[in-house]
């Protein structure tokens, strides 16, 4: 997987609604192995069996073999167990630890807020419990802020309302950005070059509360938007009819630079590789009319030893940014700033400038919510101060190094590869860094107690402010090989990343049924072993090649004969994959191909560690375990449409009919629904 793009353990195809102990059976029927090309049992097939009150579903269940589909056989009777909660649309194994781990975060946050102790300022515990009771004071009326935070939006509008051009405007963006976390113009934030990871460069981007593809395309949206800024500035004291027509002219200047936004980019259907355009100040001069390449870094609010580059994902839109940097259109773009700020800080608002109000059913779980949402790296750390345990570490970063030398042969023995590519593969392989559990806690600074301040308002926009000198602080920094960086570890969740060449198995997902301390080796291998496996693959996928060892791009590195090879093993991927239906609709066997050839790879992996035809069996077992998931109909045809991973019963049944092992283990032949012909297995390596 890419970086950020995080494993979610996609749901699974049994989709419920209604009674779902009545109609579970039925659903797994209509969800077996139907649409493979080599199988005799049809879907039409599958719908005859009888799923009505005449069949209990227990007794459905109980003939299921592995032969007629084995995710239902090893998993339907823990789903009949399942029940979905209010306005819940799936549960499952993922789910259910992940709510255990939030309970667990509660009992931290309660054992510190409940506590006597005085705490050293600056630690975990210390900006936890201030926090949280500055929230808790705030939201039930204990105290009052009102006065003290009109008083300092009262001081931010002045200043916005004392500029007058354009040079005065970049000034103060550069000041609030830095201050506060306000802006509304390009702002400069430090990110890896992707050509070389050791170093840091600014990244030139554009951000706005509003939402500029729509205002493009539906008029409805932007009357709204306009009806909103119009709104705000209202608040500030500007007369209604003053507010509407200024905030018609912020939506005419935004729908210019809307129509030069590259929309591919911005909704991801891009690689953000295509886009790395570095620009030297000289280039940039060229580009730019009205700004200086000097007060273009400046405004974006970076304040150190100017770059000598930059990078500009979306050059036209920055071009157009700057054709609207004059005195022309400053009240344009203080009025935009003004909406801006009021819109990020809503709910915090005082009552002067307040939209509607803060209406919290229940003060105590809006409190936590702020301290998880704000203080997330300091409950991190608390919890793996808890459950992080050596043992684990040890276990898993063996299993890892298990895997890894079993990819070694893998590759070795991909006779589709040249040696020239095997090479490189390897060289890849072998310097991947596994980051496992939790990182190393930070150094505990006293001066961050000062972060939580007299407001909620105002404790906010420190934070932000504080995160924005730590992102500027990088750019003259050696990058950190870090695959905890900027990660939630309580998250059931593992990733690869190919900008550092690491594979991150976080603490949350070292639980039951992933991994357990206690269990035999197999049946971890099972879940947290394909999982690894699972994302070592994603560094060999169609984007993981074309980044090196040291997770730079280098898209023309590997040979093009090892490409055309590996593209011919995709092509019978995706048609294998494509003969697979779910709800009378076909899997996506070109929108899922990197996470299906990664299933197959990982399993492959731990497969073949496990050796022994008994500690195989545990591994399938436990491998089909991992994705037990129940969800409604309406989620899982949603899935089928938008997500780039398989259903999780296509995820089970397709990958372990691809292996031989499982019709020696279950004894599957010819005829049964979870046949596979040998020539349409599926295999990467």
């Amino acid at each position: 997987m890419n970086r950020i793009l995080k494993r979610s353990f996609i749901r699974t195809t049994l989709a419920v609604s209604g009674s779902v102990r009545r109609i579970i059976a039925a659903l797994l029927a209509v969800s077996l192995l139907s649409g493979c090309a080599s199988s005799d049992v049809s879907q039409d097939s599958l719908k005859d069996v009888k799923t009505d009150e005449t069949q209990s579903s227990e007794g459905y269940i109980d003939s299921l073999t592995p032969g007629t589909d084995f995710y239902g056989y090893i998993t339907a009777k823990d789903l009949m167990a399942m029940n979905l909660g209010n306005n819940e649309n799936s549960t499952g194994v993922s789910s259910i630890l992940q709510k255990e781990i939030n309970d667990q975060i509660d009992l931290i946050i309660d054992d510190i807020i409940n506590s006597s102790k005085d705490y050293e300022r600056g630690s975990n515990e210390q900006l936890i419990h201030d926090l949280y009771y500055l929230a808790y004071d705030q939201l039930t009326g204990k105290i009052d802020v009102d006065k003290e935070d009109t008083e300092f939006v009262d001081h931010i509008i002045e200043m916005i309302d004392s500029v007058n051009s354009m040079d005065e405007y970049e000034k103060l963006s550069h000041f609030l950005y830095n201050e506060y976390g306000f802006t509304v113009y390009p702002c400069m934030v430090a990110t890896p070059n992707i050509y070389d990871n050791e170093e840091n460069l600014l990244v030139c981007s554009f951000n706005c509360e509003v939402d500029l593809e729509q205002i493009k395309d539906n008029q409805i949206y932007a009357v709204k938007y306009r009806d909103i800024i119009a709104d705000s500035l209202k608040k500030t004291g500007v007369d209604p009819e003053e507010a509407k027509d200024r905030a018609t002219n912020v939506i005419y200047m935004l729908y210019e630079i809307s129509s030069h936004t590259d929309y591919e980019l911005a909704n991801g259907e891009k690689e953000r590789e295509e886009c790395f355009n570095i620009y030297t100040g000289q280039e940039c001069e060229k580009m730019l009319d009205n700004l200086t390449f000097d007060e273009l870094v400046y405004a974006g609010g970076y304040g150190g030893s100017l770059p000598d580059r930059i990078v500009i994902y979306d050059p036209d839109q920055i071009d157009t940014i700057d054709s609207v940097s004059d005195d022309a259109h400053v009240t344009q773009w203080k009025d935009l700033l003004i909406f801006t700020m009021l819109e990020d800080n809503t709910i915090w608002l005082p009552h002067k400038y307040n939209y509607s109000g803060l209406d919290v059913p229940d003060n105590d779980k809006a409190a936590r919510s702020i301290v998880k949402k704000l203080l997330q790296d300091e409950l991190c750390e608390e919890y793996a101060k808890k459950y992080m345990t050596e043992n684990k570490r040890q276990i898993i970063t063996k299993m890892c190094e298990d895997i890894r030398n079993e990819y070694r042969v893998m590759i070795g023995g991909a006779d589709w590869l040249s040696e020239e590519g095997r090479q490189l593969l390897l060289d890849k392989l072998n310097n991947i860094e596994f980051f496992v559990g939790a990182g190393e806690p930070h150094k505990v600074d006293p001066k961050d107690a000062d972060y939580i301040d007299s407001t909620m308002l105002q404790t906010m926009v420190r934070l932000q402010g504080k995160i924005i000198a730590q992102n500027h602080k990088t750019l003259n920094e050696k990058v950190q090989r870090d695959g905890f960086k900027d990660v939630d570890i309580t998250e059931v969740n593992a990733f690869y990343q190919r900008s550092i060449n690491t594979v991150t198995i976080n603490l949350g997902i070292l639980g039951d049924p992933f991994f357990n301390e206690n269990a035999d080796y197999a049946t971890n291998l099972g879940g947290i072993g394909a999982i690894v496996g699972h994302e070592i693959s994603h560094a060999f996928d169609s984007g993981g090649v074309k980044y090196d060892a040291k997770g730079n791009y280098r898209p023309d590195a590997m040979p093009k004969a090892d490409i055309e090879a590996f593209k011919q093993i995709q092509e019978k991927t995706v048609e294998y994959y494509d003969g697979f239906t779910v709800l009378g609709s076909h899997v996506n066997g070109k929108k899922t191909l990197g996470e299906n050839l990664a299933d197959i790879s990982g399993f492959q992996c731990v497969l073949a560690i496990a050796g022994e035809k008994d500690k195989q069996k545990e591994v399938f077992e436990s491998y089909a375990k991992s994705w037990e998931q129940l969800l409604v109909d309406s989620s899982a045809k949603n899935q089928l449409e938008n997500d780039e991973h398989a259903p999780n019963i296509v995820r089970v049944n397709a990958v372990v009919a691809c292996f031989d092992e499982f019709y020696e283990i279950y004894d599957v032949k010819e005829g049964d629904a979870m046949y596979v012909a040998p020539e349409n297995r599926v295999r990467r390596w």
